[in-house]
């Protein structure tokens, strides 16, 4: 069994290459120093529960992800309205940030799917 250590700074680093963040990024988005995000990766160190929670909503995942609990990146807040998501933040697909167009051809795709079920 992997080390939660290991998991912990693989899934920061896999979360920081999927969303194009830099450790500056994620520490200014956490409120920390570089090198307390540099030691979270390397596996020299584990934030509180607090830092974890702002590290959780940084990388745009949730807690039980980066410790190893769940292998589903996405973040567990509930319902998640897909048209404000879609129109509110950056949505990247296979690496790639979904541009404004292709979120609207998403969208009328969506709602011609929606219409349909209501018939």
């Amino acid at each position: 069994m992997k080390d939660t250590k290991n998991i912990f700074g693989e899934r920061i680093k896999a979360r920081k290459e999927e969303l194009k963040l830099r450790d500056e990024d994620i520490a200014n988005l956490v409120g920390v120093s570089r090198s307390s995000v540099t030691g979270w990766i390397s596996g020299h160190r584990i934030p509180g529960n607090k830092r974890l929670t702002l590290l959780a909503d940084a990388l745009n995942t949730s807690m039980e992800y980066l410790t190893g609990k769940t292998d589903n990146p996405l973040p567990i807040h509930g319902t998640i309205k897909l048209k404000d998501m879609l129109l509110n933040g950056d949505i990247v697909y296979d690496g790639e940030v979904i541009t404004d167009d292709q979120k609207k051809m998403f969208l009328e795709i969506l709602d011609t799917i929606m219409k349909s079920k209501l018939k």
